[in-house]
């Protein structure tokens, strides 16, 4: 419906649901290596989970318009 009105870009739902799921997963799959990167600790990547839950609707809204 979105596509057809023009307030959304075409995109096809498998790459869709593998987009999200990945920006999901990777923090996790790669806490490690952002640990040691951005120098966190448990507390501070609890954090930076917080602010990805609040980031992420609106980096895909953003990219889903045309």
């Amino acid at each position: 419906e979105g596509v057809q009105e023009g307030t959304m870009r075409p995109i096809k739902p498998q790459q869709f649901i593998v987009n999200l799921i990945s920006l999901c997963i990777f923090p996790f799959a790669a806490r490690p290596m952002l640990s040691i990167i951005f120098g966190m600790d448990d507390a501070a990547f609890m954090r930076f989970i917080a602010e990805r839950k609040k980031e992420l609707p609106d980096f895909f809204r953003n990219a889903l318009r045309p």
